[in-house]
């Protein structure tokens, strides 16, 4: 089935149609509105508890956790409007809602409960909605899809001419007929990588920042008695690592070259050594010492 799809959720007050899915702040609440007022409905807490996770079924599917929706008759109490919402929020992010005035090729008619497995379970008076709804189902024509729970479809009775009945125990089966049996999952996975991208990408800077750390402090903390790398000191004579003295001057350990000041090269880029009297002293190649 393709087309756009218009929603009606089966009550005992009568037919109440969705009219419009709006996605809200994630920081808000859910909630079901009157006709575009901004009047609530006494079934708006509950709605929120069933579109946001872990206790709701809407954001697993489509990805996200507030909405607001807004339906053209008062829906008070019960579970039954449950199936008939899911449907109307699979149909909006596939982009096959019929909202507002905009003409549909198909009428869904929809009564009936959903857990967190998405199975549909029994409802009350499926008769009394049926006789409500008498002047929808005879303007309807052609198109018109019911849906029941399974084993209830004998208290709806025959269909209305030129209408289908499709009664299930899980929502799957209507997902099939639809067309929508795989329509929210590519969302589902893009919003999965790039949250786990992101992630991954915090993780790394996280890492370089307490690397860079620790390798400053190690810099700003050499004190006596420690091996310090000179190995960034500009000049041929310079060691690769050297021994800072007690007096804050480096010796170099014995047969590793010219000594350095511990506080790096003189002017030039060339490292200072030390005078005569505290230094260490060098021997060209084959002198004697007398």
């Amino acid at each position: 089935m393709s087309g756009l799809v218009r929603v009606v959720v089966a009550t005992t007050e009568g037919p109440s149609t969705v009219l419009r899915i709006t996605e809200e702040n994630p920081a808000v609440r859910s909630v079901v509105c009157l006709g575009r007022t901004t009047t609530t409905l006494p079934i708006s807490r509950a709605y929120d508890a069933f579109v946001r996770s872990p206790t709701g079924v809407v954001e697993r599917a489509v990805g996200h956790p507030a909405f607001r929706i807004d339906v053209s008759a008062p829906i008070d109490d019960g579970d039954s409007w449950q199936l008939g919402l899911y449907l109307a929020h699979r149909l909006k992010a596939a982009g096959r809602l019929a909202e507002d005035d905009v003409p549909a090729d198909r009428l869904l008619w929809v009564t009936g409960a959903v857990d967190g497995d998405l199975a549909v379970r029994p409802v009350e008076r499926v008769a009394d909605k049926r006789r409500r709804s008498a002047d929808l189902f005879a303007n309807a024509g052609a198109g018109l899809l019911v849906v029941v729970p399974a084993g209830q479809e004998g208290a709806f009775g025959d269909p209305p001419d030129g209408a289908e009945i499709l009664a299930v125990d899980r929502v799957a089966p209507v997902l099939q007929r639809l067309g929508l049996a795989d329509a929210a999952r590519p969302f589902r996975r893009r919003r999965t990588v790039l949250v786990a991208a992101a992630a991954a990408a915090v993780a790394l800077v996280v890492a370089f920042a307490v690397t860079e750390g620790r390798r400053a402090t190690r810099r700003a903390d050499t004190g006596p008695g420690e091996v310090i790398d000179v190995r960034g000191i500009p000049g041929r004579h310079a060691a690769l690592r050297t021994r800072v003295g007690a007096t804050g001057g480096a010796r170099t350990p014995p047969g590793r070259g010219h000594a350095l000041r511990r506080r790096g090269a003189a002017p030039g880029g060339r490292p200072r050594h030390r005078d005569a009297g505290r230094g260490v002293r060098h021997r060209r190649p084959g002198h004697q010492r007398r």
